[in-house]
């Protein structure tokens, strides 16, 4: 009776174990995206950062107005301007931004990101980490890889 009861608790282990991976598997291989949205919210703190430099040393009123991407990247080593003067991402391939005053507000920064389509998962990611720290959040259509977010200074 002993072998048994020995044989069917070593075929109960072996079926949590597969139940176990059915469930915890996904989630495993969904999270090796994580540095990457880690690394687009940093870049756009970066832009932020950055931004704000830019305002010290070329404006007098306080505002964005005139501010591209091209006079934003003096400050971003980590970033490269493209020839559409997009910063690009080295980290994440086909990841850029867009930098500008807000249409209509110069007061406020805003950054359009392109691209979140090449990270699985990251235009939700993003998106979520960003409605908390922008002023507004616009995604015009959902998972098209674009995401516009407007920072008040």
């Amino acid at each position: 009776m002993g072998g048994k009861s020995e044989i069917l608790m070593v075929i109960a282990a072996i079926i949590m174990s597969l139940a176990f991976g059915l469930v915890v598997g996904p989630s495993i291989n969904q999270s090796t995206n994580t540095p990457k949205y880690a690394v687009i919210n940093s870049e756009i703190g970066n832009i932020k950062n950055a931004s704000a430099l830019w305002i010290g040393a070329n404006t007098t009123d306080g505002t964005y107005s005139g501010i591209t991407a091209t006079g934003v990247q003096t400050y971003l080593p980590g970033l490269t301007l493209n020839a559409s003067n997009e910063l690009v991402s080295k980290v994440n391939t086909g990841i850029t931004y867009v930098v500008g005053p807000k249409t209509g507000d110069a007061t406020q920064l805003e950054i359009t990101v392109k691209g979140l389509t090449a990270v699985s998962g990251a235009e939700t990611s993003v998106k979520n980490t960003q409605t908390s720290l922008a002023s507004t959040v616009t995604d015009t259509t959902a998972n098209d890889g674009t995401l516009v977010f407007a920072y008040k200074g």
